[in-house]
C-alpha cells in the first residue's frame, strides 16, 4: 500500500474520515505509522442500527491506536437520498476546520470511470486527488490513496490486524443502487480486462 505523500504537509493535522470499513481503517493506520498528524472523524448517517455499530468500532479503533476522534450523528435532514446524505456529511466535514483525508482508491476510480462512460462522459476525471469547497466555511478534501487497488488495502489491513474492527456496510450488496451494480456485477465481469490498470494509466500515472 502507498500514499502520494506529496499531497500532504507534515506540519498540518489532517482529519481522516473513517467509516467502519476496511479502506478507511487501513488509510488511518498507514498515516499514523508514517507519523503524520491525524485526527479521525466519523459521521453516523442515522439510518439503521448498523450505523451505531460502525460508530462504536471507529471509536474503539481510535482508542486502541491513540488517535483523537470526533463523531457526529445526522440530524440535519431526515431524507435518505444519496445527495441528501452527502450534503449532511459534508456539513460535518466543514465543521471540523481541518483538511480532510478520504480513503478513496483505484477500484473506486474504476467504478466512477465506468459510471461516467455509461453517462457519456468517459473523459471526465473519475475522482479528483484534491477537491476544494468554497463558501463561508471553505474546506479541502485530499485523496492520497488513489493508486491503490482495493485488494492492496485489504491486504494491508490483514497484515496489520485491523480486520477485527471492520464492519461491512450491509447496503453495499444492494444492487438497485447504480454504483453497487457497477461494483458487484459489472466490474467482476471485467476483472480479466485490466480495467483498473487502464484507469490508472489514463488518469493517475503521476501517482
Amino acid at each position: 500500500m502507498k500514499a502520494k505523500q506529496e499531497l500532504l504537509d507534515r506540519k498540518i493535522t489532517y482529519a481522516v474520515a473513517i467509516s467502519g470499513g476496511v479502506d478507511s481503517f487501513a488509510a488511518a493506520h498507514f498515516l499514523k505509522i508514517l507519523k503524520f498528524k491525524i485526527h479521525c472523524i466519523h459521521f453516523n448517517h442515522n439510518l439503521r442500527a448498523q450505523n451505531d455499530v460502525m460508530q462504536n468500532v471507529c471509536a474503539r479503533f481510535c482508542s486502541d491506536f491513540r488517535i483523537p476522534f470526533t463523531t457526529d450523528i445526522r440530524t440535519c435532514n431526515k431524507g435518505e437520498l444519496e445527495h441528501e446524505l452527502r450534503e449532511c456529511r459534508l456539513n460535518f466535514f466543514r465543521s471540523i476546520g481541518k483538511p480532510i483525508i478520504c480513503a478513496h482508491h483505484l477500484s473506486d476510480c474504476a467504478e466512477s470511470y465506468l459510471m461516467n462512460a455509461i453517462k457519456g462522459c468517459a473523459e471526465h476525471l473519475p475522482i479528483k486527488p484534491i477537491s476544494y469547497f468554497g463558501g463561508d466555511r471553505p474546506m479541502t478534501i485530499l485523496r492520497p490513496f488513489l493508486a491503490n487497488k482495493k485488494k492492496a488495502m485489504i491486504r494491508y489491513a490483514e497484515n496489520n490486524y485491523l480486520t477485527e474492527y471492520v464492519v461491512e456496510d450491509e447496503t453495499n450488496q444492494h444492487n438497485q443502487h447504480f454504483r453497487n451494480k457497477i461494483r458487484n456485477v459489472i466490474l467482476p465481469m471485467l476483472a480479466d480486462k485490466g480495467i483498473e490498470k487502464v484507469v490508472f494509466k489514463k488518469f493517475y500515472s503521476d501517482f
